[in-house]
Parts: C-alpha cells; sequence; structure tokens
C-alpha cells in the first residue's frame, strides 16, 4: 500500500475533536487537512482517540458485507473504536447531540476471548469469541453527509461512531444457524413499528470475516487486540435513519 506523504493528522484530529465536543457538523476538512488516504484517515483516527483521552472498550466495522467492499473497490471493511463513555446497556437512554441525522444498525457483537498479536499468520476462529452480543450502534457522523467525503476522511472522523447499545451475551460462538435464527427471528421496530429487514446474501455480514479484516487491519497498523474488547461486526439488517430524537428502539 503506497502512503501519500501527510503531516496534518494532529491538526485534523484536533478540529473533528472540537465538532465531536459541540455537536458542530461541518461540510467536510479543508483540502489542508484531508486525509489522501485510508493510511492517512486512521493516522488522524488515532490521534482523535489520543486526544480524546477516553478508554476504548473496543472496535467497530463498517462497509464490511462482501458486496460493500468489492463494490468500494476496498481490500478490507472500515474500522473505527468504540469509546467506553459511549457504550451502553441495552436497556438505556441515549442522549446525542441535536444535530445531525441519526443512523441506526442492528449488528452481531463479538467479546474476544484472548489478546490478538499483530502478526502476519493469524486467522480467526470461533477460538477468538467468548461471548456473542446483539449490538445497536448509533451512526452520527462530524459531517454533514458522511457519504460524500471519501472514505480516508470518514475513518479519520472515527468511522462515524457516536454511541453502542450492547446486550448481555445470547451465545459463545458464531455458527450459521445462529445467524439464520437472527436474521428470521428478530424483528426491529421503531416505535412499535417494524423499521428493518435482514442483509442476505453478498450483502450480509458475515461476523468472523468482519473480525479477520480488524485483525488484518490491527496487524497493519501494529496494534494488538485485547482479551474482553467489543467487536461489532457491520450492519446485519439495513440500516435506517432517524431524523428527530426522542424515539424507542427495539
Amino acid at each position: 500500500m503506497t502512503h501519500v506523504s501527510y503531516n496534518n493528522s494532529n491538526e485534523a484530529s484536533q478540529f473533528l475533536r472540537a465538532c465531536w465536543q459541540d455537536g458542530q457538523l461541518v461540510e467536510r476538512l479543508s483540502a489542508q487537512l484531508t486525509p489522501p488516504d485510508l493510511s492517512a484517515g486512521y493516522d488522524v483516527q488515532e490521534a482523535f482517540i489520543q486526544q480524546q483521552g477516553w478508554p476504548v472498550a473496543g472496535w467497530k466495522l463498517g462497509v464490511a458485507s462482501d458486496f460493500q467492499v468489492a463494490q468500494e473497490g476496498l481490500v478490507r471493511g472500515l474500522v473505527g473504536q468504540l469509546l467506553a463513555p459511549r457504550c451502553f446497556s441495552h436497556d438505556a437512554h441515549i442522549e446525542t447531540p441535536p444535530s445531525g441525522a441519526l443512523t441506526l444498525e442492528f449488528e452481531v457483537g463479538i467479546v474476544l476471548a484472548n489478546d490478538i498479536l499483530p502478526t502476519d499468520t493469524y486467522r480467526v476462529s470461533n477460538d477468538d469469541v467468548a461471548q456473542v452480543t446483539f449490538n445497536f450502534e448509533v451512526v452520527r457522523s462530524r459531517f454533514v453527509n458522511r457519504k460524500v467525503v471519501g472514505w480516508p476522511s470518514f475513518v479519520a472522523d472515527n468511522a462515524a461512531f457516536e454511541a453502542i447499545v450492547i446486550s448481555e451475551p445470547v451465545a459463545t460462538e458464531i455458527t450459521p444457524e445462529l445467524l439464520d435464527k437472527f436474521r428470521s427471528e428478530c424483528v426491529l421496530t421503531l416505535d412499535g413499528e417494524p423499521v428493518s429487514h435482514a442483509l442476505l446474501g453478498d450483502k450480509g455480514i458475515n461476523p468472523l470475516q468482519s473480525l479477520q479484516y480488524l485483525v488484518d487491519h490491527a496487524r497493519e497498523r501494529g496494534a494488538t487486540l485485547k482479551k474482553g474488547q467489543m467487536v461489532t461486526t457491520g450492519a446485519l439488517f439495513a440500516p435506517f435513519d432517524i431524523a428527530t430524537r426522542g424515539h424507542t428502539v427495539m
């Protein structure tokens, strides 16, 4: 992977952190601050995490289905980090800034059973899974429209992470039968009305493949994945947007 010279990760991360803190939305980063490639985008993300000073509870995957990876010409799914103060239990009431559309994603979560070091040959399996959960990720970008700023800016913005709601454990391994059960029996409702449907085929998420994407990313970045961290693996059901606050999602 060719890495274009970029020396503005600290300045860009400070700008995005200010947007995070005051709820401001911006059209895009200035030309000077815009990361030129994904590697530079992740440099900004890591600087943001360090400057924020909050503990990291785990990781999130985005754009992680086979269909999305191929459609976007990516090598793997995109990665963000879960900030511990924005991780909530299943019955939580979450406050978000009043500005900006929210996207909700129903996902499968994996609690890591062991540390995974940044080695060259590691392949994930259910041995790496301690617990399986249901997660609702709340996606809210610091950009007015996260879909037009480019993937390097998207990952610089910590992949638009706002918050996550994590269920009690529902299993201890990922199996095709478990995923089929989730897709066939789960119904997502907004204020009591169904709002989404399971993503199937190439558009669906394979949670262990998402975990492999994360392991490959961590190896490339020289990062260790830690036992007990949460990995939320990407949208199992079609993401849905809500324009206003004050809803109940189940």
